[in-house]
């Protein structure tokens, strides 16, 4: 049985923050360590230092699009991995 999930989408494209795409990437490498499931400081997860790192150096975004891109990254590390 074929899975949809190999079908390219052809829909419309629903990204609305194009500023947040061109971001993408370099802060993808700036928040890959704190990304890694294995990596962890007293037990905890340190995702709350990927969104600090995000917001340290990309200043002119919200705290809405810097969370944006640490979820995004996110997804991309699982799918990556």
């Amino acid at each position: 049985m074929s899975s949809n999930s190999t079908v390219p989408w052809s829909g419309a494209d629903r990204r609305s923050s194009p500023e947040l795409r061109i971001i993408f990437e370099r802060a993808y490498v700036l928040v890959e360590p704190f990304l890694d499931t294995d990596s962890a400081w007293g037990g905890q997860a340190m995702q709350h230092l990927a969104l600090r790192t995000v917001r340290d150096n990309f200043p002119e975004l919200s705290m809405d699009q810097a969370h944006i891109l640490v979820v995004a990254a996110l997804r991309v590390r699982r799918e990556r991995r």
